[in-house]
């Protein structure tokens, strides 16, 4: 069936629901953008796959088969409504499956031809609004979802307890503090941050693009942030916060130095706190659950919000809070779809397994493959198998043989993509293979050689990440049983493997700058250590890693100086805050302690004592500035200052 048709199809059952539900009034005719900008190549376009190497499927044929899928049913009537606000607990878990086949359902009903819905051929703009629609529905936010309070209770139950650092529920009037984040009882009041969005324009399909921008007191603290950053002195970030609370970059960066330090609690903190300051500066038309706002990642005041989001996914998933970081992924990859700037189609199956949204994942390959070819990537190809094979030993989730089917075909088919990622797995699970697959050809080191250096960037990447999933013993009997079968039919698909393997040794040629980036902010040694030279010797800053070659700003940064930071303002605030400062020793021993890091970092040394202690310093600094945050009292009417900061020590002093 064409696109046309199922474009028709929908409107149709979409008119249906407005005659049941009198209080819907949506318009369905496509909206013409005079203003649109010029499509954008997505970065994901290397790893395409040409006409000439399409390969059958395993899972296009099952999302065709009702009996291999779940039928979800038609459109809810009014009785379906009215039941479900009468049975408001009813478990999470039904409805996310429902939401995630519901891109199958549509496949089952109409019968959507592959092919002709990845071209987009047909009516011009059909095809791009049927994948708009199919991949709203995949990536649609649940709120419910986003509160790791939330989450944590559900998985210690009656053990659980709020930590001394409660949030806020509510504000003056009732209000909620907010959906992505909880405003916290100690943290200073927002007021004057001087960060804002705006809305830049409307595409097709009613998609906004917005931007934040910065005013006149938030570009002030930015030029005290890249001072900083000149000055390599991590006392002055505290100072920035001192004095601006809510500067995005100035917490992001503590946050990665005490996160350094194991402090993983007040990082969080300053996360939270960056992520709430974005959050309370959105445009009111910026909704996060329609799939239809839109931040350019190109445009630099943005960027902070991407790396915000990202370290608070990074944060979950290391409390095993999975099933919010879930949602937080689909967020971050919403803002920006078709670039996808910090490579969020590497993380999602990770954490999807992680928080057995095993459903979902399989609704998400199918979807995703249409239009983006996602079985091109070795972490959907094998996560996809391991997925349905995990739901098959799952007894919280019903399955029957065609599930334990449909895995066996799934993962025979990633070994067929990609044969050489069978022994690093195997490796870093600490499992000897047997003989039969070890002198194998098909999986030998020889063939991994041979591969192309952004597909052993991928492999590397997969390994480093998921390899704790395959160590199950049943995972791994699994993975043997249909290595050995895959092996029993080499002579029989030798015209298919020699087409992998021609694809592997000619894509991925060159790795798209958004991977280069998600390698470097995910922080995996093993993946880091696949990188090439050319990125390697590039000048990361943690702030900004990577940014696109094509950026833009508002506003441009000054140009670097070697001035000393003597006699400058930020100098003499950081007096101010500790009297005993010197510059010209900062500066010396913050030379000495370059050059102690790289003699350890080659030598195996651990960092020199002194460069501990300013860590150690610097980790009390920011302490008592999270917990000792008051507003400074101004002069009295009658000209008299407020006493002496002796006359109060309860209010603490700065070390």
């Amino acid at each position: 069936m064409s696109t046309k048709h199922l474009k028709k199809a929908l409107a149709q059952k979409e008119a249906v629901a407005e005659a049941a539900d009198a209080d819907r009034d949506e318009n369905d005719e496509d909206e013409e953008d005079s203003g649109a900008k010029p499509e954008r190549k997505n970065l994901f376009a290397l790893l395409q796959e040409d006409e000439e190497f399409e390969s059958e499927d395993p899972s296009d044929k099952n999302a065709k088969d009702p009996a291999n899928t779940t039928n979800v049913g038609s459109s809810p009537d009014k009785t379906a409504k009215k039941r479900k606000k009468k049975n408001k607990k009813k478990q999470a878990s039904t409805k996310e499956a429902e939401d995630a086949d519901n891109f199958d359902k549509i496949l089952l009903e109409y019968g959507a031809d592959r092919h002709e819905m990845q071209t987009g051929s047909g009516n011009e703009g059909e095809g791009k609004d049927v994948t708009l629609m199919a991949e709203a529905e995949l990536f649609k936010i649940d709120y419910r979802n986003m509160n790791p309070d939330s989450e944590m209770r559900r998985i210690l139950g009656a053990k659980f307890r709020i930590n001394d650092q409660a949030p806020e529920t509510r504000r003056k009037g009732g209000r909620i503090s907010g959906k992505l984040v909880q405003r916290k009882a100690q943290w200073p009041p927002l007021k004057n941050t001087g960060l804002s969005m705006s809305q830049v324009q409307v595409l097709s399909g009613e998609v906004r693009v917005f931007a934040f921008e910065h005013g006149a007191a938030y570009q002030t603290a930015q030029q005290m942030f890249w001072e900083a950053v000149d000055s390599m002195n991590p006392d002055a970030f505290v100072a920035i916060l001192r004095e601006y609370p809510y500067h995005i970059d100035t917490l992001l960066q503590l946050a990665e130095v005490v996160r350094a330090n194991e402090d993983f609690q007040m990082a969080r903190d300053l996360v939270e706190r960056a992520l709430f300051v974005c959050e309370s500066s959105l445009h009111p038309l910026f909704n996060l659950s329609t799939y239809r706002s839109r931040l350019d990642y190109r445009q630099w005041e943005n960027r902070p919000f991407f790396l915000a989001l990202h370290r608070h996914i990074a944060g979950l998933c290391q409390r095993g809070l999975y099933r919010t970081a879930l949602e937080f992924v689909k967020l971050l990859f919403s803002l920006d779809p078709l670039e996808d700037p910090l490579g969020m189609l590497l993380l999602i199956d990770y954490v999807a397994l992680r928080a057995r949204q095993y459903d979902y994942l399989l609704s998400l390959y199918r979807g995703l493959e249409i239009s983006r070819n996602v079985s091109q990537l070795p972490n959907f190809a094998y996560s996809v198998a391991l997925g349905c094979f995990l739901k098959t030993i799952d007894e919280d989730q019903p399955t029957t043989t065609e599930d334990e089917n449909l895995a066996d075909e799934l993962l025979q088919d990633a070994l067929l993509r990609f044969p050489t990622l069978l022994l690093p797995l195997l490796d870093k699970c600490s499992v000897e293979p047997d003989k039969k697959i070890e002198n194998s050809r098909y999986f030998s080191a020889q063939e991994q050689v041979q591969d192309s250096e952004g597909l052993k960037q991928l492999v590397a990447l997969y390994v480093a990440r998921s390899h704790e999933l395959w160590k199950e013993a049943a995972v791994m009997r699994w993975l043997e049983k249909n290595a050995h079968s895959l092996l029993e039919k080499v002579e029989a698909k030798k015209a298919t493997l020699e087409r992998f393997r021609q694809i592997r040794r000619t894509r991925y040629q060159r790795t798209p700058r958004n991977v280069l980036r998600h390698l470097f902010v995910s922080d995996l040694r093993e993946a880091m250590a696949a990188l090439p030279a050319a990125a390697t010797n590039e000048a990361v800053l943690s702030y900004d890693p990577l940014p696109p070659l094509d950026s833009r700003a508002h506003y441009q940064r000054p140009d670097r100086t070697a001035a000393p930071l003597d006699g400058t303002f930020l100098s003499g605030l950081l007096r101010s805050l500790m009297p005993d400062f010197n510059p010209d020793d900062a500066a010396a021993a913050q030379a000495a302690a370059r050059e102690d890091d790289e003699a350890g970092a080659v030598g195996g040394q651990p960092a020199p004592a002194g460069f501990q202690n300013s860590i150690r310093t610097l980790l009390n600094a920011v302490r008592d500035l999270l917990d000792n945050v008051q507003v400074v009292p101004p002069e009295r009417d009658d000209g008299a200052h407020p006493p002496p900061a002796d006359e109060h020590p309860e209010d603490g002093e700065w070390d």
